[in-house]
C-alpha cells in the first residue's frame, strides 16, 4: 500500500562504511476491529477451503502478495476483507509461492476447479468480521521505505541547482502541515509531500568528503618538426636552345610602314641602295658629295609596300616630289621602270615616259625583308648594268644580289640593360637576382674570320672588311657569359659606326657613299640582332658555355636564390624544400612554430609555447602566456583546491578543501538532528526510519489510504458499451459489441470495431477509452487483448498502443493475418504526470498526493485500403495492481 507520508524526510544515502538506511514513508491501514470468524450458514454456492484452480481465462486479480504472517496465509484472509471489492483470495502454499491472491470474482464465476494443487480458495462469504469481542485488534505502525522517483519533480529540483539543495535541506527537517507552501518551480508537478519528499531524497543530505586526484594544468604536444631534406632542387643552367623565328617585320600588320631597299652582293661595289632616277630605277652608284657634312645630310629613298585584294603579290612605292611612283618590271627588256599607277596582277600600264608597258604588281616579300620579282609565276634574278648600275631581272632565280626592305632607322639607339636575368633576352631568364660565369666544362672560346660563322649565324658583312671584324668582336661577346645580349647588340652597332674609337665604317670613303653603304649594313644587321637572329646565336652560346650564380652568393633552391627571407618561409624554413606544415610558420631561428601574429600568445591550445594545450575541460585558461586556474580555489566549492574540484552538496571550499557544512560522520557530511541513521551521535540509528530535532521519532498514523485494485470496469465488454467512450477515429468508424467465438465463453463479447476504406499513403485510426481511479506511485500491469478480425483491402499493416495514465503511447505491432487474439502486457508506475490540477487527458490529477483520477485510452493504427476498411476486435481489457 501506498500511503502519504506526513513528515518530509529525505533519504539520507549511505558511505561506504555506513549500511544503507533510506528514509520511510508511514503506511497505514483500516484495521478490522475483531478477528474474522467463519460464517455461521454460507451459501450453498460459495466455496471455503477448497483445493484447486480456477479458469486462467476468467480469473480476475486485484493482486498478488507474498504471505508473511504467522501463520503463512492468514494474512490472505485479512487483506481481502480490508478491501471491499474483494470478493475471493487463495493461498498457495507450494514452498515456492506462498503467496495470496485476492480476487474481483467469486470462485465461482472463475470456473473452480477441484484437485490437488496446492492452492486453497475462499469465497468472502466464508467469514465475517464481529463489531465487538474480548481481543480487540491493536492498530499497528508499519514503516515502508520512501523510494527515489525519478520523475519530473526531481528533474525540477535538478534544474535549479544549489536553490533545490538549499530547499530540500530545509523541507526535510519540518512536519508537513495543511497549505504547505512550496516553489513555483515544483507546483507545476506536484503539491503532494510524498513526491516532493521523494524527489528530495534523490538529492540526498549525506556527502562523503571528496579525495581529489591533482591534474597538470596543461598538456604539451610540441611541434614535430621536418627533417631537413638530403638533396635540394637545383637549377642552375639556362634554359636550353630553342631557335625562334627569324622574322623582321610582317608587312601586313603595318601597311604604312616605310622602308629602304638596299641590294646585298658579294663584293663592295654590288652592296647599295636603291634609288629611282625620273624613269628608272638604279643603285646609287657614286654619289660624288662634295663635302662630309653632305653625305652624313642624305637620306635613302623611302619605299611603302601595298597590296591590291585580289592579289598575293605586292607593288613597291616610291615616294618622289612628283607624287607616289610604283616600280614595274619591264618583259621585254628585263628593266625595272616605274609607273604612275599599279597594274594590278594580270594587266601592264605605261611607264613613266612611255618607255614600255610594265607590270606593277610583281613582287613577293619575305619577314626577313628579302624582296624577288615573279614574272609569268616564275621567280627571277636580280642584276644591273655595270655602265648606268639601272636594275633589272632575268633568268630564274637565284645569284649573289639580294634586295632587303629594312625598316626606316629608329630615330634612338638601343638601350644599355643589366646582367644575369636582366634584358628582353636574359642568359638566367628563371633565375631572379642572379649572374651568369662560363661553365664548368663548357667549350673553349674560339675566333672566327667571316660574319654567318660561329654565334654570328644569319649576319652579313656586305662585302665591307669593317663588318667582318666587328661580327669577330659580335661572335667573342655572345661567348662573353658576362655580357647581356643588349650589351653585344650595342657594342656591334658602336664599333660597326667607328663610335668606340677605332673608326671602321667611319674611315670609309664619304665622299662616294662607301661610309653611307657601311652605315647601312651595320643598321640592317644590328636590326637583325635586335630580332630572331640575334636572339638565335646569343642563346645558343649562352646554352653552349654558360651557367647561373645567385647575386648574394647564396645556393639555388627550386630556381630561386635563396637568401636570409627566403630560408626563412613556410615553404624552405631553414633549408630547401624544409616545409611547415597545416597552420605552422618559419620562425627567426628557422624553426616551425604556431602563427603568434594571428593566434596570440594567450590561445588555449597553444598557450605562450606551441602546442600547450591548458586543461579547459576543468575551467583552466591561458593568460599573460600561462595555464592557470581563474578562481579562487581557497572558497570556490566549484574549484577547491583546484580547476574543476567540486565540493558535493551539504559541504563547502575552506582554505582549498572541502569541509562540511553541519556535520561529520567519518567521512561523511550530514545533520545529527535530522539522519536516522546518525540521530544526535554518529551510528545512532533510528528504527522507525525517522530522526527529528536530534532524537528518534515515532510519526502518528492518520494518512489517507488507497486500496490498489482492479481499475478497469467492463473489460470483457459484457456489459454494454458503458463506460467506455468511443470509438473516436479519423474518418467515419463505427463499433459494435458482438459475440466472438475466439473470447472465453463466460465472456463471450468483444468489442468489433471497422475502420473506413482509404488510400495507402494515410493511416486509419480509432481511439476507446474509460475514465479511471489510479494509486498514486503504484505498480500496475495493463493486459489486453487484440485481433484483426479481417484486414483492410489493400492489406495494410496494423499497430496497437495504448496511452498509459500520466505517461505516452506504448505502441505494439500485430500480425493482420492471425485470426487468434494476441494478449500485449504493459507494466507502468503510477509516478509520472500527477498534477493537482488538470493538464492533458492522461494526467494523473490527485487532490491529496494518494487517490487520483485519470484516462486510458487505447489505440488501433491500420494503413488504409483502396477497397474496404479492416475490422479489429478488442477483448478482456486489465489494469491490475503487481
Amino acid at each position: 500500500m501506498k500511503v502519504l507520508d506526513q513528515i518530509n524526510v529525505l533519504a539520507c544515502l549511505a558511505a561506504a562504511a555506513l549500511p544503507a538506511v533510506n528514509a520511510v514513508a508511514l503506511a497505514s491501514t483500516t484495521t478490522l476491529a475483531c478477528p474474522p470468524v467463519a460464517a455461521t450458514s454460507p451459501a450453498a454456492t460459495l466455496v471455503c477451503a477448497k483445493t484447486g484452480d480456477v479458469n486462467g481465462a476468467k480469473r480476475k486479480s486485484i493482486r498478488t502478495f507474498k504471505s508473511k504472517s504467522t501463520p503463512l496465509g492468514d494474512d490472505c484472509l485479512t487483506e481481502c476483507l480490508k478491501d471491499t471489492t474483494c470478493l475471493s483470495y487463495s493461498y498457495d502454499s507450494n514452498a515456492s509461492k506462498t503467496e495470496c491472491r485476492l480476487m474481483l470474482k467469486t470462485v465461482a464465476e472463475q470456473v473452480f476447479t477441484s484437485g490437488s494443487t496446492g492452492i486453497t480458495w475462499w469465497d468472502r462469504g466464508c467469514w465475517a468480521v464481529p463489531t465487538s469481542c474480548s481481543n480487540p485488534i491493536v492498530p499497528t505502525t508499519s514503516a515502508k521505505p520512501i523510494v527515489c522517483n525519478r520523475d519530473n519533480v526531481l528533474r525540477a529540483l535538478y534544474g535549479k541547482g544549489d536553490e533545490a539543495s538549499s530547499f530540500c535541506s530545509s523541507y526535510t527537517k519540518t512536519v508537513a502541515t495543511a497549505g504547505q507552501v512550496y516553489p513555483a518551480y515544483l507546483t507545476a508537478y506536484s503539491t503532494t509531500s510524498e513526491r516532493i519528499s521523494s524527489a528530495c531524497t534523490c538529492l540526498s543530505t549525506e556527502a562523503v568528503l571528496p579525495t581529489f586526484t591533482s591534474f597538470p594544468p596543461y598538456e604539451d604536444n610540441p611541434v614535430s618538426q621536418p627533417p631537413f631534406p638530403a638533396t635540394t632542387q637545383v637549377d642552375s643552367l639556362p634554359p636550353a636552345y630553342t631557335p625562334v623565328n627569324d622574322c623582321i617585320f610582317d608587312p601586313l600588320a603595318a601597311p604604312d610602314t616605310i622602308y629602304e631597299l638596299f641590294m646585298y652582293g658579294p663584293d663592295e661595289a654590288s652592296n647599295d641602295f636603291i634609288v629611282a632616277e625620273d624613269m628608272i630605277v638604279k643603285l646609287l652608284g657614286d654619289p660624288n658629295f662634295a663635302t662630309e657634312e653632305e653625305a652624313n645630310a642624305w637620306k635613302a629613298p623611302l619605299f611603302r609596300l601595298s597590296r591590291p585584294a585580289t592579289s598575293s603579290l605586292y607593288d613597291i612605292i616610291i615616294e618622289t616630289p612628283q607624287g607616289d611612283r610604283y616600280l614595274g618590271y619591264d618583259p621585254t627588256n628585263g628593266n625595272i621602270l616605274v609607273a604612275a599607277l599599279s597594274s594590278g596582277p594580270t594587266t601592264e600600264v605605261p611607264s613613266i615616259g612611255d618607255v614600255a608597258p610594265i607590270r606593277t604588281t610583281a613582287f613577293i616579300i619575305g619577314c626577313d625583308g628579302k624582296i624577288e620579282l615573279v614574272v609569268d609565276s616564275n621567280r627571277v634574278r636580280w642584276g644591273y648594268r655595270a655602265e648606268n648600275l639601272n636594275l633589272y631581272g632575268y633568268g630564274a632565280a637565284g645569284g649573289d644580289l639580294i634586295i632587303k626592305a629594312t625598316p626606316k632607322p629608329p630615330a634612338t639607339e638601343i638601350q644599355r640593360r643589366g646582367k644575369g636575368n636582366w634584358g628582353g633576352n636574359p642568359r638566367c631568364p628563371n633565375l631572379a637576382n642572379s649572374w651568369a660565369s662560363t661553365r664548368g666544362g663548357a667549350p673553349g672560346a674560339y675566333n672566327i674570320n667571316n660574319c654567318g660563322e660561329g654565334y654570328t649565324q644569319g649576319i652579313e658583312d656586305g662585302g665591307f672588311y669593317y663588318v667582318r671584324i666587328t661580327c669577330q668582336d659580335l661572335h667573342r661577346c655572345y661567348s662573353d657569359c658576362s655580357r647581356t645580349w643588349e650589351e653585344c647588340n650595342t657594342e656591334f652597332y658602336d664599333r660597326g659606326h667607328g663610335l668606340s674609337g677605332d673608326f671602321r665604317c667611319r674611315s670609309l670613303n664619304w665622299k662616294n657613299g662607301s661610309q653611307g653603304r657601311c652605315f647601312k649594313v651595320v643598321n640592317d644587321m644590328t636590326e637583325r640582332l635586335k630580332g630572331g637572329t640575334g636572339r638565335n646565336n646569343f642563346n645558343r652560346a649562352n646554352s653552349d658555355r654558360c651557367t647561373c650564380n645567385c647575386d648574394n652568393g647564396g645556393s639555388i633552391c627550386n630556381g630561386q636564390c635563396a637568401d636570409s627571407n627566403f630560408l626563412s618561409s613556410k615553404d624552405n624554413c631553414g633549408a630547401c624544400g624544409r616545409r611547415c606544415e597545416g597552420d605552422l610558420v618559419c620562425n627567426s631561428s628557422r624553426q616551425c612554430d604556431c602563427n603568434w601574429g594571428a593566434l596570440g600568445r594567450n590561445s588555449p591550445d597553444n598557450c605562450g609555447v606551441c602546442g600547450r594545450r591548458c586543461a579547459t575541460e576543468k575551467g583552466i585558461i591561458c593568460s599573460n602566456e600561462q595555464c592557470i586556474c581563474p578562481f579562487n580555489t581557497q572558497t570556490d566549492r566549484n574549484n577547491c583546491g583546484a580547476c574543476g574540484n567540486i565540493c558535493p552538496t551539504g559541504t563547502h571550499c575552506n582554505g582549498g578543501q572541502c569541509v562540511c557544512n553541519e556535520d561529520q560522520c567519518g567521512n561523511v557530511c550530514l545533520s545529527l538532528k535530522y539522519n536516522p541513521n546518525n540521530c544526535g551521535s554518529c551510528g545512532n540509528v533510528c528504527a522507525s526510519g525517522f530522526c527529528f530535532s536530534g532524537a528518534c521519532y515515532d510519526p502518528p498514523v492518520n494518512a489517507p489510504v488507497c486500496q490498489p485494485k482492479e481499475i478497469i470496469v467492463n473489460g470483457g465488454f459484457d456489459n454494454g458499451m458503458a463506460p467506455w467512450t468511443g470509438p473516436d477515429s479519423t474518418g467515419h468508424t463505427s463499433g459494435q459489441i458482438l459475440t466472438d467465438p475466439r473470447s472465453p465463453p463466460d465472456s463471450p463479447n468483444s468489442l468489433q470495431i471497422v475502420l473506413p476504406a482509404s488510400e495507402l499513403r494515410y493511416t486509419q485510426f480509432a481511439d476507446i477509452g474509460q475514465a479511471i481511479d489510479i494509486c498514486v506511485n503504484q505498480r500496475y500491469r495493463i493486459r489486453y487483448f487484440v485481433r484483426v478480425e479481417r484486414a483492410n483491402s489493400f492489406g495494410g499493416g496494423c499497430d496497437v498502443a495504448v496511452l498509459v495514465p500520466g505517461q505516452q503511447f506504448v505502441v505494439q505491432g500485430i500480425d493482420i493475418y492471425k485470426q487468434e487474439y494476441t494478449e500485449v502486457v504493459v507494466d507502468f508506475t503510477s509516478d509520472q504526470g500527477v498534477v493537482t490540477s488538470p493538464m492533458f487527458w492522461q494526467s494523473i490529477l490527485t487532490s491529496d498526493g494518494v487517490n487520483a483520477r485519470s484516462t486510458v485510452t487505447f489505440r488501433v493504427m491500420c494503413k488504409g485500403g483502396s477497397t474496404g476498411g479492416g475490422l479489429i476486435r478488442f477483448d478482456s481489457i486489465s489494469i491490475a495492481p503487481i
